[in-house]
């Protein structure tokens, strides 16, 4: 068979559902959407992860914590055994890997593992070695060039803590600098040993000590506010007269005395 008589099988290729053309096409009226409801009006679809309503699945799901998944670093392990294609004195980095097919293009980052055995005499740079891949390299010869020397082979739990650079020899200067920039007491003058034996008389007061700073001036002073005069006196009001008194009304017996009286 050849190239160009190549055939589709058979259901690999489909016609396209025609939608809203009418009854014709199979698919009229509703459009295959259904009679009513909110996927059947235009832009009615719902969200990725909807559920009708209910709690969505990624809402159910606790999140405590946090991931170091975005921010990882991701290497392309390489086992030192698989170094025996070179030959002695090549030079392996990513692009003589690749060349190999040992890792894949898109690859980033490299890292050598310690498995396997090597042989040949190989100058190696990549992204990072650890102690095992670097003591069999150097075993056999070769070198390793470029990788961290920090961060070779060493586990999370027994990591031991990175030796402290020595500080520079401006930063020692400075230091030292400061360190001479400070005024010694001396003690051998004639006039500090004078100066020694003095002894002040008792209850006299230890002189003020003198600041260089410069004095402030007093702030000028406000004058008083004028005195405002008080206000008129209101005479008072009329006294109103007592209102006359009223007789009182004559008291009615009503003993059966009075009555009889009567």
């Amino acid at each position: 068979m050849e190239e160009f008589n190549i055939q589709k099988p058979r259901g690999a290729t489909r016609r396209k559902k025609m939608l809203g053309r009418g009854a014709g096409t199979g698919h009229g009226s509703t459009a295959s959407r259904g009679s009513k409801g909110q996927n059947s009006r235009s832009g009615g679809r719902t969200r990725v992860g909807f559920e009708g309503g209910q709690m969505p699945l990624y809402r159910r799901i606790a999140r405590r914590g946090f991931s170091n998944y975005p921010f990882k670093t991701e290497y392309t392990t390489v086992a030192v055994g698989a170094l025996e294609v070179f030959s002695d004195g090549e030079t392996v980095n990513r692009q003589a890997l690749i060349d190999r097919k040992i890792v894949r293009r898109r690859t980033s980052l490299v890292k050598i593992l310690g498995n396997g055995a090597l042989s040949k005499k190989l100058t190696v740079e990549v992204d990072k070695v650890t102690a095992g891949a670097r003591k069999a390299i150097e075993a056999a010869g070769g070198q390793v060039v470029g990788a961290p020397a920090g961060a070779e082979g060493a586990t999370r739990e027994g990591q031991a803590k990175p030796a402290q650079a020595p500080r520079s020899p401006k930063a020692q200067a400075s230091k030292g600098d400061a360190a001479a920039a400070k005024p010694k007491k001396s003690t051998d003058s004639p006039a500090a040993k004078g100066q020694g034996e003095q002894t002040k008389p008792a209850g006299a007061k230890a002189a003020p000590a003198k600041s260089d700073a410069p004095q402030v001036p007093d702030a000028p002073q406000v004058p008083d506010a004028p005195q405002v005069p008080d206000a008129p006196q209101v005479p008072d009001a009329p006294q109103v007269p007592d209102a006359p008194q009223v007789p009182d009304a004559p008291q009615v017996r009503s003993d059966p005395e009075a009555r009889k009286e009567q």
